[in-house]
């Protein structure tokens, strides 16, 4: 995968699947920090990559958020961004009970 990712514009989701989760995290890290937008925390850099993937992997609720979000006016980085807060809202993770994480976190972003 490149050394440059810029949240503006989806990365190609076979390459961005086939890339390394540390170099996921690297990317976004790198994009933020150039952003000068180095104030986000650790916790959004992983969301956000997170969020990257499931895009990538064509994820229903995630890619049906992105276009709602995008299609009311909001960046591709601010609908990244509303997502990552609407994860925050109901967790993620492996966590025991995975399958009702699930639904909650799908309903989460069906409200967005």
């Amino acid at each position: 995968m490149s050394t440059f990712y810029d949240s503006s514009a989806a990365p190609d989701p076979q390459v961005w699947l086939s890339t390394s989760s540390q170099q996921q995290l690297r990317l976004v890290r790198n994009f933020y920090a150039q952003a000068r937008d180095g104030g986000v925390g650790k916790v959004h850099v992983l969301l956000h990559s997170n969020v990257e993937t499931r895009i990538a992997r064509g994820h229903g609720p995630t890619t049906k958020a992105m276009f709602r979000l995008q299609s009311r006016g909001l960046s591709r980085q601010e609908a990244i961004s509303a997502i990552c807060q609407a994860l925050l809202k109901v967790g993620v993770g492996d966590v025991p009970g995975r399958a009702t994480l699930e639904t909650e976190e799908n309903v989460a972003l069906n409200q967005l």
